[in-house]
């Protein structure tokens, strides 16, 4: 972080975006700012992270940090979540897919992806005809 002038702060994101190149660039706009992006940026790369390591490298105060890291999850901005290592749980495999099928098709397609075998655990459908097609 940097002062700008004038009582303007500007960051530097270049090396929190570059270690994380899963995530597309974002960009600050009415809902978030550079700062928001930076926090949220250095919590993908570890999101446990203590907002003291956060304000100390972003070069503001714990309860700046603690405060946005508030008012983006009241907002909807991004949201907290345990992800499974489903090897470790002992799962063979998870997937969740989102298909759109042909007015009166959703039974052959079902019928495709989950013939019926012994060595499947559960399989799961839900349909949605209120959709726009």
């Amino acid at each position: 972080m940097r002062s700008a002038g004038r009582g303007e702060v500007r960051l530097e994101l270049g090396s929190v975006r570059a270690r994380n190149p899963v995530t597309p660039s974002p960009q600050a706009n009415g809902n978030v700012d550079e700062l928001d992006l930076a926090i949220i940026g250095l919590l993908q790369i570890n999101g446990r992270r203590s907002n003291r390591e956060l304000a100390a490298q972003l070069g503001v105060s714990e309860a700046t940090v603690r405060g946005r890291i508030k008012s983006m999850l009241s907002q909807g901005v991004f949201r907290i979540q345990a992800v499974c290592d489903l090897a470790a749980a002992g799962m063979s495999a998870h997937a969740i897919l989102g298909l759109k099928a042909a007015p009166g098709g959703v039974n052959a397609l079902v019928g495709a992806l989950a013939p019926e075998t012994t060595s499947r655990k559960s399989t799961s459908f839900c349909t949605d005809s209120t959709s726009s097609r």
